[in-house]
């Protein structure tokens, strides 16, 4: 179910004037609501409540723009990625140097081949 601000609960645009807001409660008000209605009469109680007067809607506004601003969980991972990106560019880390049996190719060779081909057969050495 999708979620509805106040405005929508009314049936008017966010940049209504505060006449037409009450015109709009009025006649919601005064209709019959059928059961199957996603708008109940409390809901349009509360909404015509925030919307009514000029200090709550200006509130209400405040409220839904820091909705509307806040970052998605995707969005601030996304962001600490970037940032951490930033930091090693500035930042590099050190080079671990490589000792000389690795280095000269002198390791266990069998060892390494048996790994290779473990994870060619799909079991993976783990």
């Amino acid at each position: 179910m999708p979620l509805l601000s106040y405005y929508d609960v009314l049936g008017v645009p966010q940049f209504a004037t505060q006449d037409r807001i009450r015109k709009a409660y009025l006649e919601l008000r005064d209709e019959p609501i059928p059961r199957d209605r996603l708008v109940d009469r409390r809901l349009l109680e509360r909404a015509y409540k925030e919307l009514g007067t000029e200090s709550n809607r200006k509130a209400y506004d405040e409220y839904l723009w820091s909705l509307i601003e806040e970052e998605t969980p995707k969005e601030k991972k996304k962001k600490k990625k970037q940032e951490l990106e930033i930091a090693e560019s500035r930042h590099p880390s050190p080079e671990i140097p490589m000792s000389s049996a690795s280095a000269a190719g002198d390791g266990d060779e069998e060892g390494q081949k048996g790994r290779e081909e473990s994870l060619l057969s799909g079991k993976g050495v783990f």
